[in-house]
């Protein structure tokens, strides 16, 4: 839907009784218009898909830009992101374009593991010694850590935490803790 931004006009000869023009509108409406050169829109839309475009914006000018288009719907929601990185010491700014399957993408949390599966794993282990890393890196192929990957981390933690409850309920034993350095492993004590 377009808006229409209606301004007063001065008296002119053909319409003397008012200064103004069209029917009222709600404040809001007129407050909401954005506007979007269309120049903008068609360089950001000749990006191709999977590729970024360094761009003069600043980085909150691009995410404005970006996010005026999404609200315009002239793009999807989340077809482009604005990246940041580095060329020698300079900073710079690019707008991306991500590359959307027909299929959803797996998330991370799609393919964290049940706590049977995850004792299972531990149980595999040597006197079931193991850390939250090993874990994640069996079921998600990666390293996680709570700063960087907060969300992920947590979920994790707790599939952990409801394993080693499963496998000391079955084999009436219990884990200890021990800090090796900044990491903490969980080891098996009868």
């Amino acid at each position: 839907m377009v808006r229409v931004l209606y301004r007063a006009s001065l008296r002119t000869k053909q319409s003397s009784s008012t200064i103004l023009v069209g029917t009222a509108r709600p404040a809001r409406e007129i407050l909401r218009v954005i506007y979007v050169n269309p120049a903008d829109v068609e360089a950001v839309k000749a990006i191709p898909e999977g590729y970024a475009q360094e761009t003069r914006l600043t980085r909150g000018q691009a995410v404005s830009l970006i996010g005026k288009m999404e609200r315009r719907g002239l793009v999807p929601k989340g077809e482009f992101r604005v990246r940041l990185f580095r060329e020698g010491e300079q900073r710079k700014v690019a707008i991306s374009h991500e590359q959307h399957s027909q299929q959803a993408a797996p998330t991370v949390t799609s393919k964290l593991p049940t706590p049977e599966d995850a004792a299972r794993f531990i149980q595999t282990q040597p006197e079931f010694r193991h850390d939250l890393n090993q874990v994640a890196q069996q079921f998600l192929g990666r390293s996680i850590s709570s700063r960087a990957d907060g969300g992920v981390y947590y979920a994790m933690r707790h599939v952990a935490i409801l394993a080693r409850q499963l496998i000391e309920s079955t084999q009436g034993g219990k884990f200890t803790e021990e800090n090796v350095g900044h990491r903490k492993f969980y080891r098996w004590s009868k």
